[in-house]
């Protein structure tokens, strides 16, 4: 085992050069020795980028003012920079263990409580590797989105009657309901429930496969079974609130996320908010809820040109164009004038523009929209181009446009509801001038 060990390359993070060096020292107990080491999450991402994968990382939960741990992993895991086969172990506190994993949306792959001692990661370490070694082929076909791999590689373990079937089952329903395979996924997630019936992602999983399958009364009833049991999962709120957001209850739906963002008071679940209050027409509370994001992560890695955009583009439907440019301006500082940023900039500036009356400057900036977007698609920048041509009164283009969106993103909640609000504020502008010229 000390072999084993020895060959191992870990990598932690930690704001307190005392920390870093006490761990290093305990782990060189262990023989070791190929360790570095990162005082914040910048520093982390640079190691990722240049030095290769590493098979452990250990990250302080308080690791700065700017991004906390828990962000660190939300954003790692988000823009798939944390490899399948690396192993995440969060290091927290005792005394606020509770409220930190009642609360993380994105699981590390353990906990580990201070003070500590070598023995103690020892121990943590042998059991994570040996799943990770046993998981391995699964976790590879997840990680190339080969769904249907990863449903035959979680059989084999399920067969052989595996140490880690719950792990093989788990994943088995993921990738089942990646596949649309919605009655086997939830059929999955009761093989699980029969095993164990308190297990929080199966009841979970099954919830998600009933909504999927559109049964959505078992849905609901399970739904808050789970937060009777735990206030805190706020992907349950998430869940109810696209039930009533696809039914048309936007106050229901956005009640729901906000009392998740009262749970868990991220940038995160700021920005989820804020997207839905923009597709639902609530603009006061996507103008509150993105600024409150966009101060959160304001130095941090986690910043996000999006928030940012549609900031601006909240400001330009609330007839605010010179704070929409202020907005942009801010953010050109931030993320540069360039790719997805420069696209979807380009019309929201020629929708305030026109705002502004200024048609000339409008028109320039929509033929720079149009050049800087290579190939229309299921994407941001199409929907925000979209809905610059309508603004200028090109209707048939814009339409056309936002068809292909759509087309191209098919299940991205996010596109599609974007859609509906476009062609919401389409119809709602038709019937006005319909009633403006009766009159």
């Amino acid at each position: 085992m000390i072999k084993r060990f020895a060959n191992l390359r870990v990598l932690v993070i930690d704001d307190m050069s005392a920390m870093r060096a006490a761990i290093k020292v305990q782990l060189a107990e262990m023989e070791i020795v190929n360790v570095d080491q990162a005082a914040n999450a910048d520093d982390a991402i640079r190691m990722l980028d240049t030095r290769g994968e590493y098979d452990a990382i250990f990250c302080d939960y308080n690791l700065n003012k700017a991004t906390s741990g828990q962000q660190f992993l939300e954003f790692i895991k988000s823009q798939e920079l944390l490899p399948p086969n690396t192993i995440f172990i969060m290091v927290t506190a005792e005394a606020e263990y509770g409220s930190v994993v009642s609360a993380a949306e994105f699981q590390p792959d353990d906990y580990l409580l201070k003070p500590f001692t070598a023995s103690k990661i020892k121990s943590r370490l042998e059991r994570l590797i040996d799943r990770r070694d046993a998981l391995q082929p699964l976790m590879q076909r997840l990680a190339k989105k080969d769904f249907a791999g990863a449903v035959a590689e979680s059989d084999k373990l399920i067969q052989a009657n595996s140490k880690w079937i719950m792990e093989a089952l788990r994943r088995k329903g993921e990738a089942l309901l990646q596949t649309g395979r919605h009655e086997d996924a939830i059929t999955t997630y009761q093989v699980a429930l029969a095993m164990r019936g308190d297990l929080g992602w199966a009841q979970f999983g099954l919830a998600r496969g009933y909504f999927a399958a559109g049964r959505l009364d078992e849905t609901r009833t399970i739904a808050n079974d789970i937060l009777e049991r735990n206030v805190a999962y706020v992907l349950v709120y998430d869940l109810l609130a696209e039930i009533a957001e696809d039914q048309g209850d936007f106050e229901t739906a956005l009640d729901l996320l906000r009392h998740a963002l009262a749970v868990v008071p991220s940038a995160r679940r700021n920005r989820i908010v804020a997207e839905a209050a923009y597709r639902m027409g609530n603009l006061e509370v996507a103008r509150t809820s993105f600024e409150q994001a966009i101060r959160k992560t304001r130095g941090s890695i986690t910043a996000q040109a999006t928030d940012c955009l549609f900031l601006a583009q909240t400001h330009v439907d609330s007839g605010e164009p010179k704070q929409a440019f202020l907005v942009l301006e801010a953010g050109v500082g931030e993320f540069g004038d360039k790719g997805v940023f420069a696209q979807v900039q380009a019309s929201i500036k020629a929708q305030a523009y026109i705002r502004q009356g200024d048609a000339a400057s409008a028109k320039k900036m929509l033929v720079r929209a149009g050049n800087l977007i290579p190939e229309p698609g299921g994407n941001l920048a199409t929907v925000f181009m979209a809905r610059a041509l309508l603004a200028a009164g090109e209707e048939e283009e814009g339409m056309k446009l936002l068809d292909i969106a759509v087309r191209g993103a098919p299940g991205n909640r996010a596109i599609l509801g974007l859609a509906r609000k476009i062609r919401r504020d389409v119809a709602s502008l038709t019937r006005k001038a319909e009633l403006s010229g009766a009159s």
